[in-house]
């Protein structure tokens, strides 16, 4: 295997690398430094909105294998046209594909907000995106299902993968459970779809190596089976502080909510608004048997991978006070 990665630098692509480096010839392209010294003799400074660049490389290492990670994965967006990385970027690496013959495999990394939360994707092709970034992804997989691209394709939409080196846990989740300061709504089970990274790259791997029968033109979605969301917080709150989080009346948090959206018109800084109110309380209905069926049962349990995670908390984030 020759494996390209784009966007090998961010989350996912990291700990990829880390452990599959030694299986495989690997390519990192990425406009990041990687997050790991040792990945630095694999990476080039790539931008995949540059065509002309990309199919060159693409030209000099003849990969077998391409994984599409790179992407502007946030929400703040306001339209499509906010996220070239996403559409320019994946339209490059396909037509790269195209007019390169070693090419076996390919990955294009989607998202799962290509679908309403909380609804059912009734088929692989359906999409309903949410917010301007599911739409950036959504045109990524029209794009790649008209492109005409003969090798054996595959997308995957992960969902909230969470690990070590995550990119926004430590800034916005982890010291508010640390703290006490997180409030969660309501006191009913919220179903949600969590992938710890090392169970997540275990199933992209799977994918990369399965049968092109099994996996060519279809959809499999990054995650591990659904937890209730308040038991996936109280996992880390008790490692973190040694108490469960802290509930509040689903009305009382509405309420919070919908002053947070009067503050944002008077642009006022505020942490909490009705959109965040309905992520955290919608319940996620995703199809993830296919990659349960592909994949195994996930090897890492949620207390390893919190184990995990605080373990890497206390090297590398001293911002976050442990109550041991």
């Amino acid at each position: 295997m020759r494996l390209l990665i784009t966007g090998g630098s961010g989350f996912i692509g990291s700990h990829l690398i880390a452990k599959y480096k030694e299986n495989s010839e690997i390519i990192n392209i990425d406009i990041a430094t990687p997050k790991v010294n040792s990945h630095q003799a694999l990476w080039k400074k790539y931008d995949v909105k540059d065509f002309n660049r990309l199919n060159k490389l693409f030209c000099e290492f003849k990969p077998t294998h391409v994984l599409h990670l790179a992407a502007k994965a946030n929400l703040v967006g306001n339209s499509v046209s906010d996220y070239p990385d996403n559409t320019i970027g994946s339209s490059n690496v396909i037509e790269c594909i195209k007019q390169n013959k070693s090419v076996d495999r390919f990955i294009l990394t989607s998202t799962q907000f290509v679908v309403w939360p909380g609804e059912y994707p009734s088929s692989d092709d359906y999409l309903k995106p949410y917010t301007p970034y599911g739409e950036s992804k959504a045109q990524t997989e029209k794009d790649l299902r008209e492109s005409n691209c003969d090798v054996c394709w595959t997308i995957i939409r992960p969902t909230n993968i969470w690990g070590p080196w995550h990119p926004a846990f430590p800034k916005e989740m982890w010291p508010y459970l640390a703290r006490g300061l997180y409030f969660h709504p309501g006191y009913k089970p919220i179903k949600k779809h969590y992938g710890y990274v090392e169970n997540a790259i275990q199933q992209i791997w799977s994918i990369l190596n399965s049968p092109s029968e099994i996996v060519n033109r279809r959809v499999f979605y990054i995650t591990d089976p659904p937890i209730d969301n308040a038991d996936w917080l109280n996992a880390f709150s008790i490692a973190l502080r040694g108490k469960e989080i802290r509930r509040i009346p689903r009305v009382l948090w509405w309420v919070l909510a919908a002053i947070g959206d009067y503050a944002k018109v008077l642009k006022i800084p505020y942490p909490l608004s009705s959109e965040r109110y309905f992520r955290m309380t919608v319940n996620e209905n995703l199809p993830y048997e296919k990659t349960i069926d592909l994949a195994g049962m996930p090897r890492i349990t949620l207390d390893e991978g919190v184990k995990k995670c605080i373990e890497w908390i206390e090297k590398n984030a001293p911002h976050i006070k442990r109550i041991k």
